[in-house]
């Protein structure tokens, strides 16, 4: 009996280890200074499903619509969308609610809010980053 408590023990912990690693480990960090504000020329705004990162003045040019990766936070992205911005292209950066886009419920949320953001005139593309 007290073998088996020492292994159900063992694996407990490393379990809770493991979890919180992984927790860890997808935070995003290290984020330059300002990334997440707006500025002169670029727009930055938290929004329902990630981040709008728009230049300033705003422009006709093609716009993209970008896809988190698994277990990556939205504001990740915003580096790469503020250089698109700075570009004279409009960003709308999407993150994963429940982290993965295969389990239940996502993929129409993920359809619905792609479709509702290029509505308009504008041109867009797709694109995003999987693990």
């Amino acid at each position: 009996m007290k073998l088996f408590r020492r292994i159900i023990l063992v694996v407990v912990v490393l379990l809770c280890g493991a979890i919180g690693y992984f927790a860890w480990t997808v935070q995003t960090k290290d984020l330059p200074e300002g990334t997440l504000v707006s500025a002169s020329n670029i727009k930055v705004l938290p929004t329902s499903y990630g981040y709008l990162v728009d230049p300033i003045p705003e422009t006709a040019l093609t716009g993209m619509v970008f896809l988190a990766g698994a277990f990556i936070g939205a504001d990740a992205y915003v580096p790469f969308a503020r250089s698109l911005a700075a570009a004279g292209h409009p960003v709308r950066v999407i993150g994963l609610e429940t982290g993965v886009a295969q389990l239940p419920g996502q993929q129409a949320r993920l359809n619905g809010t792609i479709s509702s953001l290029m509505s308009g005139e504008r041109a867009w593309v797709i694109g995003g980053h999987s693990l």
